[in-house]
Parts: C-alpha cells; structure tokens; sequence
C-alpha cells in the first residue's frame, strides 16, 4: 500500500511538471518575436493594388472603409466618366450609377438613416467638386471613396 501511494506522488509530480512545462512553452510561443510591435488599433490594411479592365484610360482608385482598411485597384477602361468606370469594374452597382447616391462600394454598405455615415468621394487628396458620374477621368489619376461619419 505504501509502495503504491509512493508510485501515485511520484506520477502526480511528474503529471504536474508537464502541465507547467505545456503552459510555459504556449505562453512563449504567443509572446512577439521580434520585440517591435509598431502596429496600432488605428493602422490601416491596405489590400491591393487589384489590376481591372482593358481599356486604354488608366487610373488608381481606393476603398478606404470603416475600419480604415484600404483597397486598391488600378483600373484600365474606355469610359469617361468615373461612375461608368467603377460600375464597369464592379466596384458600385447599377442603380447606384444611374442614381448617383453611392450607399454601397465594393460591397460594402453604408446607411445614413441608421449610422450617419457616407461615401466621401475624393480626387487626388481633395474632396470631389462634383458628382461620381460627372466626375471625369483623367489618365494617371487618383479618386477614392472614403468612408466618413456625419
């Protein structure tokens, strides 16, 4: 009986060392390698640059959406407006460019209504003077949608 309660301590030990030992090496391998975390809650992904279209007109255009994660696309294309080019490479929808009031870009949908927020149209750095249908393209352009919070 002894012999026995001996032989129980012992595998109980043994049994205790391995579970601590399992729990340091999942700590250790959870831990940053390369000592330097720059990331920040507020750091962008950017996805891209996606190549779309075959016409002789290109521009790059962006996605920047709620969680500031940005897509980009460099878009080839006969059209000459910007909302014909983006509804030729899927990026908005149909009824969106015949009715010029962009709810949804690359699939993402945003409701003023609910959320007060909105697709800011932009040229270059600066806010867009007009309309995604009358804004005209120009080859080597850039033009983004952005999503804002009223």
């Amino acid at each position: 009986m002894k012999k026995k309660n001996s032989v129980c301590k012992v595998l109980s030990f043994l049994i205790t060392l391995a579970l601590i030992a399992s729990a340091v090496f999942l700590m250790a391998s959870c831990e940053n390698k390369t000592g330097t975390d720059t990331s920040s809650p507020a750091a962008a992904t950017v996805t891209g640059p996606e190549e779309i279209g075959t016409g002789a007109t290109q521009f790059t255009f962006s996605v920047t959406g709620v969680d500031q994660e940005k897509s980009e696309f460099i878009i080839n294309t006969d059209k000459t407006t910007l909302g014909a080019a983006l509804l030729e490479a899927g990026i908005i929808t149909e009824e969106e460019q015949k009715t010029g009031f962009i709810n949804t870009v690359n699939g993402v949908t945003l409701n003023w209504d609910t959320d007060k927020a909105y697709w800011a149209l932009y040229v270059g750095d600066g806010y867009a003077e007009k309309g995604v249908n009358e804004t005209e393209i120009t080859a080597g352009g850039s033009y983004s949608f952005v999503y804002t919070k009223g």
